[in-house]
């Protein structure tokens, strides 16, 4: 009786093939991705990478048309690594198709506004769809910000500024040429900000498939909060000053350089691999602390959210 139950098992999955192959390719395309990016291989372009995502229907088909079979499932999945393989080449430009998918690139400078005296305390808020963002310090003095950016087809940056009593805020959307927010279709652009080191900052970012590098060394930091989507996300924080930073992002890269004579205290959650220097102590499984935190006039809190990826604290 064992004997013919195991027969009919086999003819079971002879007949049933090999299903749900799909999600694997996947995975295993994106996990390469990222070992190369984190490896400084290549570089991908997340926006051209979701631009992609018909293919999961491709992917999906060809798992239900040919994996009846083992050796549909086989053909199925050799088909669909290749097709995975062609999108991660197109999406890191390596065929020499970048600057024929990119299209005409224009540079434009970003609208800046005067710091008048009576401002005491900026709040900045970054809403950027897809673009390469470096953000940092060094404004030309009596600027709140200065820089410019570089589109791969016409979009355009939109900033707004107000102030009330000593409370500013400054607003910067990007947005296509034609009005709509910038968070679906086109291409990817690069954001290069300097903004004011003369008053604190509270600095917003949300972002959907970007690379963000934010150098606040320079900048005098009240607090940082990052909500992202996919990409890398670099941050250099500022060596004085008593803030918080709380990072809440879906799939990426994230490093945080805390400077030494910084006290800190880390809290990280999620599908990640999180690696700490020496100088932190873990006190419990998501939490680690640096320095005399509680006594420490220069000090930082940080929380990090993550659906998949890697924390670097440095």
């Amino acid at each position: 009786m064992a004997v013919r139950d195991r027969e009919v098992v086999v003819e079971r999955r002879r007949a049933g093939g090999v299903r749900g192959i799909t999600g694997a390719i996947v995975l295993i395309g994106l996990g390469v991705a990222f070992l190369l990016q984190n490896l400084g291989i290549l570089t991908l372009d997340w926006w051209s990478l979701l631009r992609f995502w018909p293919v999961l229907l491709v992917l999906f088909g060809l798992d239900l048309l040919l994996g009846r079979t083992l050796a549909g499932s086989l053909i199925s999945a050799i088909l669909g690594l290749v097709i995975v393989a062609v999108v991660l080449a197109l999406a890191t430009g390596v065929f020499g198709l970048g600057s024929f998918m990119a299209g005409q690139v224009v540079t434009r400078d970003i609208g800046t506004y005067e710091l008048s005296g009576e401002v005491e305390t900026l709040d900045v808020n970054l809403e950027i769809g897809a673009a390469s963002v470096r953000v940092g310090g060094g404004a030309a003095d009596g600027l709140v910000l200065d820089g410019d950016y570089r589109t791969r087809q016409p979009y355009e940056l939109e900033t707004q500024y107000d102030v009330s009593g000593g409370q500013a805020e400054l607003t910067i959307t990007q947005r296509r040429a034609g009005g709509a927010q910038f968070y679906t279709g086109g291409a990817a652009g690069e954001i290069n900000l300097n903004l004011t080191d003369e008053v604190p900052l509270n600095l917003n970012v949300n972002a959907g498939a970007s690379d963000l590098v934010l150098d606040l060394s320079d900048v005098r930091l009240a607090s940082l909060n990052i909500d992202g989507g996919v990409g890398t996300l670099d941050v250099i924080l500022p060596p004085s000053g008593d803030f918080r930073v709380e990072v809440d992002t879906g799939i990426g890269t994230t490093t945080i350089v805390v400077p030494e004579g910084l006290a800190a205290e880390v809290h990280a959650d999620g599908l990640i691999a999180v690696d700490v220097p020496a100088r932190f102590d873990k006190t419990d499984d998501n939490l680690w602390i640096a320095g005399d935190y509680d006594g420490a006039t220069d000090r930082v809190f940080i929380d990090i959210s993550s659906g998949i990826g890697t924390v670097n604290i440095r």
